[in-house]
């Protein structure tokens, strides 16, 4: 952030009168702790600032000092070892001001000068990102599932676009399909996946990757559970269908109603007669259904075989 010369000139102003105060309450010590105190007071006062405003600070710091004045030094004070101040120390700790400096530096970095820091910042692991901009991690792992040698970065997004509208889709008629089979099942749709799965991609933190693949395992399970329940269901209800209008089981439900010298075909006949009365299309879709749906639920909350 940019600070006006006024406010520029009353920041050294007053640090200019800590200063002084700081010469008089040290006035009886040891030159070097008048320095070390003066030196703590300048880097608390420039701790904040970016290199371009610090340089201008200390400038205008020092020519509010007149050359008499020998104990005020408003260069960092050098260490005794290597030459660098507290300051210089202080800041090739700090990974704010390091990166602040790289991009200020950036701009001018010749290409091979520019390769060589990606380099080094991959090696470091702060720099891993493919050719294409994709983190290698990532990358590879994609790469893996799909038994791909290599990802066109072009092609890869494309594809996602594809796999985004199909599992859009899906989802959208699995879950619909199974509120018209069961409306009444505990098993909910836990949220459209698209939604889910655009908030992930713009950086959402409140949805992670364990969110995407939580949706994604539940759509699996559903469709799963569903189109294994039409070979189940359908044996099923056909089962039940022998088991109520085979020629034996008419037989033996139309015996108890038998008129005397009646006919055991006329019997089993208007025994037939009466249970067909039963059955019309909304009853048959109703136990088809139901057929699906109880073999189908357990299967997607994961309690069945």
């Amino acid at each position: 952030m940019s600070q006006s010369p006024g406010d520029m000139s009353s920041r050294v102003a007053a640090v200019a009168n800590r200063l002084r105060l700081v010469q008089m309450d040290f006035a009886d010590d040891s030159p070097e702790v008048r320095r070390d105190q003066l030196s703590e007071e300048i880097e608390r006062a420039t701790a904040s600032m970016v290199p371009e405003q610090r340089r201008v600070f200390l400038q205008e710091l020092q020519e509010r000092f007149p050359t008499w004045d020998s104990n005020v030094d408003a260069r960092p004070m050098a260490d005794d070892a290597g030459g660098r101040s507290k300051t210089d120390e202080r800041e090739l700790k700090d990974p704010s001001f390091l990166v602040a400096r790289l991009v200020e530096l950036a701009p001018r970095l010749t290409e091979p000068q520019r390769r060589a820091v990606v380099e080094r910042l991959k090696e470091a692991g702060l720099g891993g990102e493919s050719k294409h901009g994709w983190p290698d991690a990532a990358a590879e792992a994609l790469r893996a599932k799909m038994a791909a040698s290599s990802l066109d970065p072009v092609r890869t997004l494309e594809l996602a676009a594809e796999l985004a509208d199909f599992g859009s889709r899906l989802d959208q008629l699995a879950w619909n399909t199974w509120r018209t089979i069961n409306p009444r099942s505990r098993v909910r749709r836990p949220g459209e996946l698209l939604k889910t799965m655009a908030r992930f991609v713009q950086g959402d933190q409140d949805v992670g990757r364990g969110q995407v693949k939580q949706d994604i395992e539940a759509l699996r399970r559903l469709i799963a559970a569903l189109i294994s329940s039409v070979n189940q269901a359908g044996r099923q209800f056909a089962q039940k269908h022998v088991e109520k209008y085979a020629p034996t089981e008419i037989e033996a439900s139309a015996r108890p109603g038998k008129k005397m010298l009646e006919a055991i075909e006329v019997a089993c006949w208007r025994k037939y007669i009466e249970l067909a009365g039963q059955m019309d299309a909304a009853s048959i879709e109703g136990e088809l259904l139901l057929a699906i749906a109880s073999y189908a639920e357990p299967l997607i909350i994961g309690t069945g075989r």
